[in-house]
């Protein structure tokens, strides 16, 4: 383990030194690719799907507001299941295309290069590599730490790896392609006031509910 560790530091400390020869930045498809076979995809549509679950919420009870607490009797009948979930729907969509470039320019700066997501996809399909990629997806939960998540479920891996997959993983992990995750990468910059915007702008209550949510704020005490 120690050994893992260290060789992990070592890439760190090393990546600014050693640059890998780029044939060109990675492309959408590619970036798609790695969010993937590192376990990204998932973390963050389950991220969205909680954030469009709150912020629907939200919506409602803006939508509601004033409204007289007799009328919000009502409210399962004018927010039914089907307008609610068009309404998620919505936001979730807005907010994941909203957080995309943000999340792509994090992908862009840590893998550099197309040449080096190939790398690392070729290296999920072998043997060492598939065990090590089952340690990373696995215990992803939140995007917040997720690199370093990533680093010590690599390092953790060795304990599940044969002695020649071990040699075989730590080839990979010592190249140009496999030290793009020993360093460190700004933070994304995620506009939330645009993010936001988006939200308010494309995200309206059904017309038909928002018709009987006016109807009963005209009817209110």
């Amino acid at each position: 383990m120690r050994l893992w560790t260290s060789m992990l530091a070592a890439a760190g400390a090393c990546c600014a030194a050693v640059a890998p020869a780029m044939a060109g930045p990675p492309s959408a498809a590619q970036l798609s690719e790695i969010q993937a076979l590192f376990g990204y995809d998932r973390v963050f549509a389950a991220f969205f799907d909680r954030m469009a679950a709150d912020v629907a919420d939200n919506l409602v009870e803006a939508a509601l507001e004033g409204l007289s607490p007799s009328a919000h009797v009502f409210r399962e009948e004018v927010v039914t299941p089907e307008v609610r979930a068009r309404l998620e729907g919505c936001v979730r969509h807005e907010v994941s295309a909203g957080f995309a470039p943000a999340i792509d320019d994090l992908m862009r700066a840590q893998f550099e290069s197309g040449e080096n997501v190939e790398a690392w996809k070729a290296f999920a399909q072998t043997s060492a590599g598939a065990t090590v990629m089952q340690f990373v997806r696995e215990g992803l939960r939140m995007p917040a730490g997720a690199r370093q998540h990533m680093r010590s479920a690599i390092a953790r891996s060795a304990d599940a790896l044969t002695t020649e997959q071990k040699a075989e993983a730590g080839q990979f992990l010592g190249s140009s392609a496999g030290r793009v995750i020993g360093k460190d990468v700004p933070s994304p910059s995620f506009d939330t006031d645009a993010v936001a915007q988006r939200v308010f702008d494309a995200c309206v209550m059904d017309p038909e509910a928002a018709r009987r949510i006016e109807e009963l704020t005209r009817r209110r005490p």
